[in-house]
């Protein structure tokens, strides 16, 4: 329950939940379930880090008192005035307070940061779970301090204070631990979905603390609802994808909104000719933006999915399984022979991290580079060659 205070501030300040709603909505395509579905949001937040990351953000004011008073019931609870934490004060005076500051120089952070290099300390602190609204100004000198001094000072002030005050220390471990509270915070008063935890991980400018199972981690697929007639959306379940296949035609160029999606849309849309030209030796989808696309063998829980992974500069291709650990196990008993046939190594996940209910086997193969386009063919007939042969076994696995 969010209580206001003073009228006079709440016709003054309305315009940051515009501006909330802009950020978070307008600026992407959002599924029928209210999932983000593309880079929009995170490129967005990207951009605020060219200059003083969350600090330079419109509405971080904003956000951080809706946030330090949400668990509020009454006025008296509320330890932050609002027309004393809005109002504009002299320069060398603050109302939000880096808590690892900005410059560094004191013993206790160079000790507990030293592992990160110059551009990832900026980037930590600056960061949304770094920023902590203050129930009184303090002059700029005050935010070097150690983290030590720092705390007898917020444990007499906000709720976000004092609960940054409970911790023994700060490290770059809870910035993030913060900053996912406070975007599952946003999650639910403004009522979208972050499809993952790496995603939420590049929203707070934090890729350099991503691990590979984040992409698996707080999965929420997406879900769209037709209400177009004339337009050709198809929607494919994958529990650890949370892009929807979203088909392209000439109306819908204007959602193609990042480089990476249209490059996407290259790479599939060479891969149908080629496809095509080879007799369809299994079925074509429409190119999308998409990151995947989806070839059945005949089951409703697990079909082979081939991805394009470009950071890691290879193709996934593998057998995706949803709640048939059966079907795994019958297949792992075999797993020299299905290896055989196919010619490769494979890895073989009956869960996958941050989803128990999802099995997978997978290969991947090197050589995928967006800015280097002339392997493409070579890459996209191994691709091709490796989804046949996946499809034959996975069709008629040995018993």
């Amino acid at each position: 329950m969010i209580i206001v205070s003073s009228i006079s501030w709440l016709v003054t300040y309305i315009i940051t939940i515009d501006n909330v709603l802009d950020t978070i909505t307008n600026i992407d395509f959002l599924s029928s379930n209210k999932v983000i579905l593309s880079n929009g949001v995170i490129d967005k937040f990207n951009k605020l880090f060219k200059r003083d990351g969350f600090y330079s953000w419109a509405t971080i004011k904003y956000l951080l008192y809706v946030y330090d008073i949400s668990d509020t019931q009454t006025l008296s609870e509320q330890q932050l005035d609002p027309v004393e934490y809005f109002k504009q004060d002299p320069r060398d005076y603050f109302s939000i307070e880096h808590i690892y500051p900005q410059k560094a120089v004191n013993e206790y952070w160079v000790n507990r940061f030293n592992g990160y290099n110059e551009k990832q300390r900026k980037i930590l602190s600056s960061s949304l779970g770094n920023l902590l609204p203050l129930s009184k100004t303090i002059n700029s000198k005050l935010q070097n301090n150690s983290f030590i001094d720092k705390k007898e000072r917020y444990s007499k002030g906000s709720r976000s204070e004092i609960k940054v005050a409970n911790e023994s220390e700060w490290t770059p471990e809870l910035i993030l631990q913060r900053g996912l509270t406070i975007l599952n915070f946003m999650e639910k008063e403004w009522d979208f979905i972050i499809p993952n935890l790496a995603y939420k991980k590049r929203i707070l400018g934090l890729d350099f603390m991503i691990k590979p199972e984040d992409e698996f981690t707080d999965v929420t697929e997406p879900i769209i609802i037709e209400t177009q007639p004339s337009s050709t959306r198809e929607v494919s379940y994958l529990e650890d994808d949370y892009i929807s296949n979203l088909e392209i035609n000439d109306s819908q160029d204007d959602l193609i909104k990042s480089q990476s999606e249209r490059l996407r849309l290259e790479f599939w849309n060479r891969f149908n000719e080629i496809l095509i030209d080879r007799g369809t030796p299994f079925n074509v989808r429409k190119a999308s933006i998409s990151h995947w696309y989806d070839v059945t063998i005949g089951s409703n829980n697990s079909h082979i999915t081939i991805e394009l992974i470009n950071r890691g500069e290879y193709i996934r291709i593998g057998l995706y399984m949803v709640n048939d650990k059966d079907f795994f196990d019958k297949l792992f008993t075999n797993k020299e022979k299905i290896e055989d046939e196919i010619g490769l190594k494979l890895d073989w996940l009956r869960e996958c991290p941050g989803s128990v209910r999802v099995s997978r086997i997978k290969y991947h193969l090197s050589g995928l580079n967006f800015s280097d386009q002339n392997n493409y063919d070579e890459l996209i007939n191994k691709t091709i060659d490796i989804t046949i042969k996946m499809q034959k076994v996975f069709l008629n696995p040995k018993a």
